[in-house]
């Protein structure tokens, strides 16, 4: 019984001993190794290869501290447990491969060839860095295609879009399009981000359609194919080259109305009537039209600065005026001989503030544009008189007047030439020199032998350099105020002109000429000058 009881107490003895020696090598076990489905690693291992294995528990890979080359391809490790893996285990380098539709993809992967596409598939395609094509031009899953294309802004994502049953390549900078249909196209532009030019070739949009599409994407610029140009619409389009064309009235109101900002549309030779051009004009007032215009007899360019009508008949001004408004450059209009009067003339020229109107006028038998710079009937040997001087008043730009020793009495019409700089009045009838006041340009006046008594008018023409007042006998006081007289001859006065260089010291001043021009009158400059003008040799004495 004794021995029975050593024998109990041994073997419970020897069961302790053996469950503790267990429970020692379990913790051994558990402390220097990690089991990994039937096999066990050493916990400190610096690399580790589990390629092929199906068995493996991602979750215990992060117990290898030491961990710096692991190998899980083959293994079924999904996307979500490698990025896992990668925030636990960011010191190591773990070779596998990306899933991906249903294949295993090398993470080296360059190119790759795909034929339908969704928002799920993009994580794994993020885990291929060295991807730099995606060739999909079989796939339609447009939205994930520019998903991708905006994730991975170092791939080339190659697909197409179909529209009109055509195929543009994702690239594609310009569109060729029979018609506009901004509801399919809108649909497709996000997906056609570098398209910067629209072209139709075959009908306009209505306005509002491409306005939609400008809107939506203001840098696209709108064409119309035409068969011997293109034609650039839309905003920022100032001027157009229609010329020749055979479009007709509606489509060119069709294309104006799709350029806010055109100017300028050249219609020379248009299959347009006139008529129909002058209704374009007045639909579309801020555009200039380039066209031949029809007035009287003849055509002009629409653009012209000046034309002449002169010879043509016409019985009214409002033949003309009627075509002004599409002459917008017009700035000088010759109607010289065509039946219209003096009065009528320089009524119409006075409506137009900045187109001048020319005409003939008839002095005598001396005929003047009113645009002459110069009236001198003695070049032609010809005589005026009195009586026929009025009409000289219209020609407004008169620079030299040569009336001297002509028949008249009046100086009325200077009154009308801001730009005379040279006259010459001398030996003649006119006693009152009023209307020369306020000439600030005048700077040569001859008034020998004549009655003008009263000087006064002068002292207002400030630039008056060259005064002859030889033989003429008003009083010497507003002369004394003259200073800036360069040159004053004044000979057969000797009352009036005593003593008057002493008030006149800058002056040249000659008293005793021995003639209205005697001494050196004619060699001065300005003589010279006016008789450049009038065309006259130079004469002495």
């Amino acid at each position: 019984m004794v021995k029975r009881k050593r024998f109990l107490a041994l073997g419970a003895l020897m069961t302790v001993l053996l469950a503790g020696s267990i429970a020692v090598f379990i913790q051994y076990d558990l402390r220097s190794f990690v089991r990994m489905g039937e096999g066990a690693y050493d916990r400190y291992a610096q690399s580790l290869d589990l390629s092929g294995r199906q068995d493996v528990d991602f979750s215990r890979l992060p117990r290898f501290y030491n961990l710096h080359q692991l190998d899980l391809r083959n293994t079924g490790l999904t996307v979500e447990q490698f990025d896992w893996l990668r925030s636990r285990m960011p010191d190591c380098e773990i070779s596998w491969l990306v899933p991906f539709q249903g294949t295993l993809l090398d993470p080296d992967t360059e190119e790759l060839t795909v034929s339908h596409l969704t928002l799920e598939d993009l994580p794994a395609l993020k885990h291929l860095p060295h991807l730099r094509r995606v060739d999909a031009e079989d796939c339609r899953d447009y939205e994930a295609l520019e998903a991708l294309s905006q994730a991975m802004p170092d791939c080339q994502v190659a697909y197409r879009i179909t529209l009109e049953g055509r195929q543009w390549e994702s690239d594609t900078r310009r569109l060729e399009l029979h018609t506009l249909d901004s509801e399919a196209l809108l649909e497709v532009l996000p997906y056609l981000k570098n398209v910067d030019q629209l072209v139709l070739t075959e009908s306009l949009p209505e306005k509002g359609a491409f306005e939609r599409i400008q809107q939506a994407y203001p840098d696209i610029q709108l064409g119309y194919e035409l068969p011997d140009r293109e034609l650039s619409l839309g905003k920022g389009c100032s001027s157009l080259d229609l010329s020749n064309s055979e479009l007709d009235r509606e489509t060119l109101e069709t294309i104006f109305a799709l350029c806010p900002d055109l100017e300028q549309a050249d219609l020379r030779g248009a299959s347009l009537t006139d008529q129909e051009l002058m209704e374009l004009c007045s639909r579309f007032p801020d555009v200039f039209l380039l066209w031949n215009v029809p007035i009287g007899d003849g055509t002009f360019p629409s653009d012209a600065e000046e034309i002449d009508l002169s010879g043509q008949l016409f019985e009214s001004t409002d033949q003309v005026e009627c075509m002004l408004p599409y002459m917008k450059n017009l700035r000088k209009v010759v109607m010289c001989d065509c039946g219209i009067g003096n009065e009528e003339m320089d009524a119409l020229n006075k409506r137009y503030e900045d187109i001048r109107f020319v005409w003939m006028v008839h002095i005598g038998r001396v005929s003047v544009r009113t645009d002459a710079i110069y009236f001198a009937p003695v070049v032609t040997r010809e005589h005026v008189y009195e009586n026929q001087m009025e009409p000289l008043k219209y020609c407004t730009d008169l620079v030299a007047i040569d009336l001297g020793h002509m028949a008249i009495t009046t100086c009325t019409w200077a009154a009308y030439m801001p730009n005379l700089q040279y006259l010459i009045l001398a030996d003649t009838g006119v006693s009152d020199i009023t209307p020369l006041a306020n000439h600030e340009k005048l700077v040569f006046l001859e008034l020998f032998i004549t009655a003008v008594r009263d000087y006064s008018p002068l002292l207002s023409c400030p630039n008056l350099e060259d005064l002859n007042l030889c033989y003429s006998y008003g009083s010497a006081e507003p002369i004394k105020k003259m200073t800036w007289l360069k040159r004053l001859w004044w000979d057969g006065n000797p009352y009036e002109t005593k003593g008057l260089e002493a008030f006149l010291p800058d002056t040249e001043c000659n008293f005793s000429s021995g003639s209205s021009t005697g001494g050196t009158w004619r060699l001065g400059q300005r003589c010279k000058e006016q008789r450049d003008i009038l065309g006259m040799p130079y004469l002495v004495g």
